[in-house]
């Protein structure tokens, strides 16, 4: 594995090129740099292209400011400008500028004894202290230029050249938003370097706020003891990272007011992603170390004025959400899934998947007679559930209320989740029914801004025995449909009157008062189009 790199800025003449060899070197060598000076650099080509270029891939500066050369104090701008963190040297208070005092520096003495083996000793743990720390000082002079390329992407309002440079912003974001999704790996930097964004956390869920995070687990296939190993790493240190994150993240949830949801995925490094209600801020994995301090983060912000799922932003938050849902397999029970409080627009349905005599049941709403007489939807047993209802008892009440039958839930050893973007997988769920499907449905209301959000519960049911299935209420008809019409439903247009005339025990039961043309076809819908389909 590569070591980072240290590049030392001084005076080109005695006793400080000797200080280099002696001191300066063998001291960041210790504390893991690979060091280089200026004049170790042959290329034929400006000086001054040398020492940019070995600035720019410096992950730390060594900064000898003794005797006030004017050098040395134009390469130390040129580092700060960047946001380069340096290690200040002085073998007189007075060569350090009025407007470095306030900074720490290493002034040392060459008059007392031993002050070589301190010097060195003090560069070498200066030099491990900025390695280790989340926020690196200055913070950069970078912003985005007008009229560059980059104010060509919709929503991108900015660009910062690392995280430190806006972890402050990041911050204030986290305190005053209703919604914050984290999408991390570690979370070395975010979750366990920098301790006080669990205070901004705090602040963000005491207001009622909902906070997602999103960080890598223990089992995840890019964090083998292997890959530690070939990044210069300890695996141990990355499961102890982990175990910390996990252990503050449920105590926050245990005193938050809000809702603090944490999920573990199996992504590799790709993205760093903070998403609040209208920015995000986004930074790419480009290097292997020290990525916080040099990979740049892009702000991108909701333009509430034009199209804004035509924007950065909303790729970002379609992918955390997508993320997020097929991060399931920590999840063990029904409501792990959702909080219905965490938008105003979520809601949560029941729908029952009946088999009776060899047939599915499904039901159509007097409404979508008058939607689409031409084409009309059906779909299983249920509907909404209210307030603090169980879902449980909720769907039994709709098959009462809907067909006129008394039914009981069966338990599924196996839920099929899905969302309206993909098929996630099987789970176990220790609830007692557990439901068969978990269907997450998702749509955009751009009068609003908003997202739609109705999470649907599909169960077995079993209908009482001598049932006599009726439509009742707002259900227009019942139909009884065998699995051989039901999957011709989804590729072809499957109208009435075949049902009806089928020689399987298919068939349609209407409300009295209520036609049907048979040349209307009929279309499954949510839990009956989910059925046809598999």
């Amino acid at each position: 594995m590569t070591k980072p790199k240290a590049f030392v800025i001084m005076p080109f003449r005695r006793p400080f090129d000797g200080y280099f060899e002696k001191i300066y070197s063998p001291a960041l060598e210790q504390a893991g740099y690979i060091p280089t000076k200026v004049d170790d650099l042959f290329a034929p080509r400006p000086i001054m292209d040398d020492i940019r270029a070995k600035i720019m891939e410096a992950e730390i500066l060594l900064c000898e400011m003794s005797g006030r050369n004017p050098n040395v104090f134009y390469e130390l701008g040129l580092a700060h400008a960047i946001g380069r963190p340096a290690i200040l040297l002085s073998n007189s208070k007075k060569d350090i500028p009025f407007d470095l005092q306030h900074v720490r520096a290493i002034v040392y003495d060459t008059k007392l004894a031993g002050w070589e083996d301190r010097l060195r000793s003090s560069i070498c743990s200066a030099a491990r202290e900025i390695s280790k720390a989340t926020i690196s000082w200055p913070p950069p002079l970078a912003t985005l230029e007008t009229g560059s390329p980059a104010q060509d992407l919709p929503g991108l309002d900015r660009i910062f050249p690392n995280l430190p440079s806006c972890e402050q912003e990041i911050l204030e974001e986290i305190s005053r938003s209703r919604t914050v999704r984290i999408f991390l790996q570690l979370g070395k930097t975010v979750l366990v370097g920098s301790p006080n964004i669990y205070e901004y956390l705090e602040k963000s869920t005491k207001s009622g706020a909902t906070v997602k995070i999103l960080h890598a687990g223990i089992q995840n296939r890019y964090l083998s003891r292997r890959v530690a190993t070939e990044r210069g790493s300890s695996y141990d240190e990355w499961i102890s990272d982990i175990e910390y994150a996990s252990k503050k993240l449920l105590n926050l949830r245990r005193r938050s007011t809000g809702v603090v949801q944490s999920r573990t995925h199996n992504e590799a490094y790709y993205w760093l992603m903070f998403i609040f209600d209208q920015t995000a801020y986004v930074q790419p994995y480009i290097y292997e170390r020290s990525n916080t301090k040099k990979a740049p983060v892009l702000k991108l912000k909701l333009d509430l004025s034009n199209d804004g799922d035509a924007s950065m932003y909303r790729v970002y938050e379609r992918y955390f959400d997508l993320k997020w849902d097929e991060s399931v397999a920590c999840i063990e029970s029904v409501h792990d899934f959702f909080y219905l409080g965490e938008l105003e627009t979520k809601s949560l349905a029941v729908a029952g998947v009946v088999e009776h005599d060899g047939r599915y049941l499904f039901v159509i709403p007097k409404r979508y007679l008058q939607n689409s007489p031409d084409n009309i939807q059906f779909h299983a047993v249920g509907g909404k559930v209210g307030g603090n209802e169980d879902p449980v008892q909720a769907l039994i009440r709709e098959v009462s209320e809907e067909i006129g039958c008394t039914a009981s839930v069966q338990h599924s050893s196996s839920t099929l989740v899905m969302s309206s973007h993909s098929d996630i997988g099987q789970i176990s769920l220790r609830d007692i029914p557990a439901p068969s499907h978990i269907y997450k449905r998702t749509r955009s209301d751009s009068k609003i801004q908003l997202q739609s959000i109705v999470w649907l519960l599909g169960y077995t049911l079993h209908l009482a025995d001598n049932s006599e299935p009726k439509p009742c209420g707002e259900i227009a008809a019942i139909i009884f449909i065998s699995k051989q019409l039901l999957r011709e439903s989804i590729s072809r247009r499957l109208r009435f009157k075949e049902i009806t005339a089928a020689d399987d025990g298919s068939a349609v039961i209407v409300q009295e008062g209520i036609y049907i043309d048979g040349e209307s076809v009929a279309s499954p819908t949510g839990l009956a189009s989910i059925m046809a389909a598999s």
